[in-house]
C-alpha cells in the first residue's frame, strides 16, 4: 500500500481475483466518507477586517530572507563525466 493508505491498482487487482468485492477495509480510516465529512464538519467564519486579526508577536519580530540561490531557466547541465572508447 501507498503511504496514503489507498490500494495500489495491483492489490485491487489481486483482490478481484480472489472474488473480494468489499475493498474497503483495505483503504485507510482517513479516505473514507465519514473522514472527509468529518474534515468539514467545523464551520469556518471569514473575518471582516484585518484588524479583528490576532497575531502573535514573534510572528511579527520573525525575519524572512529571500533564497540564497536562484534557479536558473532550462534544464540543468548533467554532471558526469562521458568516458571516452578507444578505437
Amino acid at each position: 500500500m501507498k503511504l496514503d493508505k489507498i490500494p495500489y491498482a495491483h492489490t485491487i487487482t489481486i483482490l478481484n481475483n480472489k472474488n473480494i468485492t468489499e475493498i474497503h477495509p483495505y483503504y485507510s480510516d482517513y479516505c473514507k466518507p465519514a473522514a472527509l465529512a468529518k474534515t468539514y464538519e467545523v464551520q469556518m467564519v471569514a473575518m471582516s477586517n484585518k484588524e479583528d486579526w490576532s497575531v502573535s508577536k514573534f510572528v511579527f519580530e520573525e525575519i524572512v530572507l529571500s533564497p540564497r540561490y536562484q534557479r536558473m531557466p532550462g534544464r540543468p547541465r548533467k554532471r558526469r563525466e562521458k568516458i571516452q572508447m578507444k578505437r
